[in-house]
């Protein structure tokens, strides 16, 4: 795995996504949705725009799970991206809280930290990611 002096923090992981968003925020939905998708497949769904004569299907909603917290990411197809934490028990949604992409990403790094501790392929493939 990793030593103990290496973390998402050490890879500066929140900045280097907020940074990522801040270039190209649609880029940034399509290639975190797909990096998230190949290294943690059972926690993430990605929904793509669907039709019949479009060549290209990007991503319009992104969710990640995160034990009980449920972590969305949409385009509404105009304007910002829209995000959203929602509390889970047992199946049953307690609260569901909107948040400013920048919080979300804050979030999301903070749980991806965690879980770098347990999942050796999540941690370099985000690296990758984030070169």
């Amino acid at each position: 795995m990793t030593d103990a002096s290496t973390n998402w923090e050490d890879l500066g992981v929140v900045s280097a996504l907020a940074g990522n968003y801040s270039r190209d925020a649609k880029g940034f939905l399509e290639t975190l949705a797909n990096t998230l998708e190949s290294v943690l497949p059972e926690q993430t769904t990605v929904e793509r725009k669907k039709g019949l004569f479009v060549k290209s299907h990007p991503v319009i909603r992104l969710e990640i799970t995160f034990g009980d917290h449920l972590y969305v990411l949409a385009d509404p197809g105009h304007g910002r991206l829209a995000a959203t934490h929602a509390k889970a028990v047992r199946g049953i949604t307690l609260k569901t809280d909107e948040l400013a992409v920048e919080e979300w990403i804050a979030e999301i790094g903070q749980q991806l930290q965690a879980l770098e501790q347990h999942s050796e392929k999540s941690f370099y493939a985000l690296k990758e990611f984030l070169r």
